[in-house]
């Protein structure tokens, strides 16, 4: 589902994203991507709750996990979700995908931490073996600081109508 690109399949304003979650030393990195438009975006997330509420937001088409991630009951909602083999989530491994890919070496001056890399390097790793060639039109990677944003609850969200009219 997060790696259609036939525009036939997808609706013209919304984005379709496909989602990485690491977790790693009590914390949790997010990665996505909209294939279709090239956007690559990694965030930290430091709870549970941020975890949830972030993919809320984006309501990803596809989520990619890890078999071992212990709190599967916080996806429930979501439809598609791909566990992962655990070895999918190696540092190294990732590093090495995500540099390979955006021809940059020095993750550290865009202030990844490892949680960051591992989910953009398995999300990658992901995308390169589902769609069998190199993805072009990924090029950039959006570091996003969720704490310079307003967070607006989806209660909020729904009855304000910001995404989406109520009415369908």
């Amino acid at each position: 589902p997060g790696t259609i690109i036939d525009n036939d399949y997808l609706f013209n304003n919304d984005n379709n994203f496909i989602c990485c979650i690491s977790n790693f030393e009590n914390s949790f990195g997010i990665a996505i991507v909209d294939i279709s438009s090239g956007y690559f975006g990694v965030s930290s997330l430091f709870d549970e709750a941020s975890l949830f509420n972030e993919i809320d937001r984006i309501s990803p088409s596809e989520i990619l996990v890890s078999n071992k991630f212990k709190r599967f009951d916080l996806l429930s909602n979501f439809k598609s979700i791909q566990r992962l083999n655990e070895i999918k989530f190696c540092y190294k491994h990732a590093y090495s995908v995500l540099s390979s890919t955006l021809k940059f070496n020095d993750f550290d001056k865009l202030l990844l931490n490892k949680n960051l890399i591992i989910s953009a390097g398995c999300l990658l790793s992901y995308l390169g073996y589902t769609q069998r060639c190199k993805i072009e039109n990924i090029t950039y990677l959006d570091v996003i600081d969720l704490k310079s944003f307003l967070y607006i609850d989806n209660i909020s969200r729904i009855n304000l109508e910001i995404i989406k009219n109520n009415k369908g």
